[in-house]
């Protein structure tokens, strides 16, 4: 539907048009969730993840980051052979994520792209109904509002993704962590802060 900012847009303005989609996210939120579910159920996961070389991040709600995400959809062949037949569904549909996320956010828009996200759709359906997996914001956004953003513009969202933000976090992480206050109210830590950043900024201009 329209944009409800007629001072800052015109009234045939949509959301999708302003606000980019967060690929990255659509990918770790979906992902994370259906791996921890078999983390947590199937005998043998866990173990899986140590083989993969897969942490999760202790201050990011316990997730797997993006590389880390990356390797499960790589792997799950080798996966499928460790769950047990009634977790199969689990399998489909983190297939049907991958290839949602290779026909729709790479530089070229694949011609399946359609197809990707009915099967992810009904993956996600059957999960919703076999093990009462809920549809998170994320899955809302890969079944409704991405083929509305391809159809208005007939591209893949490759340019829409947040990538690039996210490893200029990791690399100020790195900077950060000389600088570093752990006690939000100390004096010190806006000057630190405020260091930091000129610091980053000076050395990535």
């Amino acid at each position: 539907m329209p944009i409800i900012c007629p001072t800052s847009f015109d009234t045939e303005t949509y959301v999708i048009d302003v606000f980019g989609i967060p690929t990255l996210h659509c990918v770790l939120g979906p992902c994370n969730r259906l791996y921890h579910y078999l983390e947590e159920n199937c005998e043998g996961v866990n173990q899986f993840s140590k083989k993969l070389g897969i942490v999760r991040d202790p201050f990011n709600n316990k997730d797997y980051n993006g590389n880390y995400c990356e390797k499960i959809l790589k792997n799950l062949d080798d996966l499928q052979q460790i769950v047990e037949p009634k977790f199969s569904p689990f399998i489909e549909t983190l297939r049907a994520l991958h290839d949602v996320k290779e026909a729709c956010f790479k530089p070229i828009l694949k011609p399946n792209w359609r197809e990707t996200i009915t099967r992810f759709k009904n993956g996600w359906c059957d999960l919703f109904m076999d093990f009462e997996i809920g549809f998170s914001n994320k899955v809302h956004i890969i079944i409704e509002h991405i083929p509305q953003v391809i159809k208005r513009t007939g591209r893949s969202l490759h340019l829409s993704s947040e990538q690039v933000v996210e490893a200029a976090h990791a690399k100020f992480d790195k900077v950060w962590q000389r600088y570093k206050v752990n006690d939000l109210e100390r004096d010190s830590h806006g000057e630190k802060l405020r260091n930091c950043v000129v610091d980053f900024n000076t050395k990535n201009l």
